[in-house]
């Protein structure tokens, strides 16, 4: 696979994804059934849409050959913030996500990773289900109908993993606490 390819396709779906109106799954199209999204869970999804347009702009960089350090630490803090505020907000299908793309840039921002088209690829994929996982907040108020399961095994895949099988739970490897120069 092409990434120029892969990465032309990933924003030619993102842009066709935002200029259509959100909607709503089937079983949340009952008014009755929607929560309103807190002020608090709007002004995430307008913190997260524009730190994830950033990320799309930093993984193509990296693509063309940009240095990485500064990228990586960019595009961490990215998944770190949606980490957080997922979990601040009890949204923790995307916190999940969040935790195993994060676990990737850790390893790659500590250099025991390299980046590879299919570790950028998955990155790429995780921007747009963070974007689903956005529309589908500010049009229900939750998470509802939002499924990362089969991303989180496509970046263990990426990141040399083996997926658990079926019948075993997901478990996502814990990362090491980061200190405030870290994250910078």
């Amino acid at each position: 696979v092409d990434l120029n390819v892969a990465i032309q396709t990933h924003r030619d779906a993102t842009a066709a994804l935002l200029a259509s109106p959100p909607s709503r799954p089937a079983h949340l199209s009952s008014s009755s059934h929607a929560t309103p999204p807190s002020e608090a869970a709007l002004e995430f999804v307008v913190e997260c849409c524009e730190n994830l347009d950033q990320m799309d702009q930093d993984l193509l960089a990296l693509e063309q050959g940009a240095a990485p350090d500064k990228l990586i630490r960019s595009i961490f803090r990215t998944m770190h913030t949606i980490k957080g505020g997922a979990g601040f907000l009890g949204l923790a299908r995307l916190e999940k996500l969040a935790h195993a793309a994060e676990t990737i840039l850790v390893k790659l921002r500590d250099g025991r990773s390299s980046l590879t088209p299919a570790i950028t690829e998955a990155l790429l994929a995780t921007v747009d289900k963070c974007r689903e996982a956005m529309r589908l907040l500010e049009s229900s108020g939750g998470e509802e109908g939002f499924d990362p399961d089969t991303l989180i095994k496509t970046l263990l895949a990426a990141d040399g993993k083996e997926p658990p099988a079926a019948t075993e739970r997901l478990v996502v490897e814990c990362l090491p606490a980061a200190t405030v120069d870290e994250v910078k």
